[in-house]
C-alpha cells in the first residue's frame, strides 16, 4: 500500500479505539469507520482487503495491548498467541471492507443495511470463535451513553453494534450523494431520526422499570496489578481491599455487591468465614468470584480447576454457583494445545 492509501485506515483504527475504554469518547464509534468507508470508495477488491485489514491490525493492536499483561502466567507464548489471534481477526475486517466495495457496486442501496448486517454477524463470530473473544463488539463503546445502550434489552450488544455502523454507513451514504439532492435528504432524515428517536426512546425505558420492586446494586473494581493479585502475600490486602470499598458502596444504599472474579486469592472456602462476618453484619447479598477445585476421580487424574462466582446471601448462605464457559484465548486457555 502507498503512505497516503495508509492513513485513512490507520484514522479509523485510532477513533474506534479512543471510542473503548479508557478514553470511552463514545460519540467517536459513530464516525469511526467513516475516513475508512470513504476510502474504499474507488478501490478495487486487493487495496479494500489490505486497508480493512491494516484498520483491524490497529485497532486490535492498541484497544487490547492490555493482552501481553497476560504473559506473566502464561509464559512468552501469549505474544505468538495473541499476534496470531488478532491478525486472524483483522482478517475479517478485511472481508468486510471488500463486502463493502461489492456492495457499492452491485447494489449501493443494499449497502446501508447490508454492511452493518455483515458487522454484526463478524462480532458473533468473534465473540464464540475460540470460546469466545467478547471485547471488542462496537456496542461496548456506548457503555456510558444509557439512553442508546437499552438497544441492547431488545437484541443484546449486537443491535447497538448495528446502530452504531448503521450511522457511519448513512453519514458516508450522504456524502457520496451530496449532489443528488434525493437520496441526500434521505440520507439526512435517516440519520436525524436515529440520532432523536432511539435516545428518546431509552430515557423512556429507562423510566419505566420491568420488575416491581428494584434492588440496588454495588460493583466493586479493585484494579490490583497482576503480581498482587498471584501473590499470596498480597491476599489477606487484597480481601481487606475489598471490604473497605463494599463498606463504600453500601454506605450509598447497596443492597447486592459485586466482586470480580477472582477476587480471592485461595478457594472461597479458606475466606469464608470472613466474609460471612461481613454479610452478617452489612445485611447484603454478595456476588464474588473465585477459582474452585474439583478432585479428579482416578488415581492419575490431577482434577480441575474452574474460575467460579457464588451468590452468598444475608445469612452468610451460598444461593448458588456458575463455573465459567468462555474462557480467556492464551489467559485462561490456549487454543488447538
Amino acid at each position: 500500500m502507498k503512505p497516503r492509501n495508509i492513513i485513512p485506515p490507520l484514522i479509523s483504527g485510532v477513533l474506534l479505539t479512543l471510542a473503548f475504554p479508557t478514553a470511552s469518547l463514545w460519540p467517536l464509534a459513530y464516525v469511526g469507520l467513516v475516513p475508512l468507508l470513504l476510502w474504499l470508495r474507488d478501490k478495487g477488491y486487493r487495496a479494500a482487503f489490505a486497508g480493512g485489514t491494516l484498520t483491524g491490525m490497529v485497532f486490535y493492536a492498541l484497544t487490547f495491548s492490555w493482552f501481553l499483561s497476560l504473559t506473566y502466567w502464561v509464559g512468552p507464548i501469549v505474544i505468538a498467541g495473541v499476534t496470531l489471534l488478532f491478525f486472524s481477526f483483522s482478517l475479517f475486517w478485511g472481508l468486510i471492507a471488500v463486502s463493502q466495495r461489492f456492495f457499492e457496486r452491485r447494489a449501493p442501496a443494499a449497502s446501508v443495511v447490508g454492511l452493518p448486517a455483515l458487522w454484526v454477524l463478524m462480532e458473533y463470530v468473534h465473540n464464540h470463535i475460540f470460546t469466545g473473544f467478547g471485547w471488542g463488539s462496537l456496542g461496548y463503546t456506548q457503555w456510558n451513553n444509557l439512553p442508546v445502550a437499552q438497544l441492547a434489552s431488545v437484541g443484546s450488544v449486537y443491535i447497538v453494534s448495528f446502530y452504531v455502523v448503521l450511522i457511519n454507513v448513512l453519514i458516508c451514504f450522504l456524502y457520496w450523494n451530496r449532489k443528488d439532492r434525493r437520496r441526500a435528504l434521505s440520507a439526512g432524515i435517516a440519520i436525524a431520526l436515529l440520532a432523536i428517536v432511539v435516545p428518546l426512546w431509552g430515557k423512556a425505558r429507562m423510566g419505566k422499570p420491568d420488575m416491581a420492586s428494584s434492588l440496588r446494586v454495588g460493583v466493586i473494581q479493585p484494579n490490583f496489578s497482576l503480581d498482587v493479585k498471584w501473590s499470596y502475600e498480597y491476599a489477606g490486602h487484597m480481601l481487606g481491599v475489598q471490604e473497605r470499598l463494599t463498606e463504600l458502596a453500601v454506605a450509598k444504599g447497596a443492597e447486592l455487591v459485586v466482586w470480580p472474579e477472582s477476587a480471592i486469592y485461595a478457594g472461597l472456602s479458606e475466606d469464608f468465614g470472613r466474609i460471612a462476618e461481613m454479610v452478617r453484619s452489612k445485611r447484603i447479598y454478595l456476588l464474588v468470584g473465585s477459582e474452585r477445585y474439583e478432585a479428579g476421580e482416578a488415581s492419575d487424574d490431577e482434577g480441575r480447576y474452574y474460575n467460579s462466582s457464588y451468590l452468598i446471601s444475608p445469612d452468610a448462605r451460598i444461593l448458588g454457583s456458575y463455573d465459567k464457559r468462555h474462557l480467556a484465548p492464551f489467559g485462561e486457555y490456549v487454543p488447538l494445545q
